[in-house]
């Protein structure tokens, strides 16, 4: 049982990361784009 929920536990931590990198790769997108603008 152990096992179990400690793997149930990774899966859950992976996933909030990979939330929150999908969020930060977009948040530098468009900081990027609006650097580009700017320079225009």
């Amino acid at each position: 049982w152990e096992e179990k929920s400690k793997k149930n536990f990774l899966e859950v931590i992976e996933k909030a990361t990979r939330i929150d990198h999908n969020k930060f790769v977009q948040a530098e997108k468009s900081l990027l784009e609006g650097a580009k603008e700017k320079d225009i």
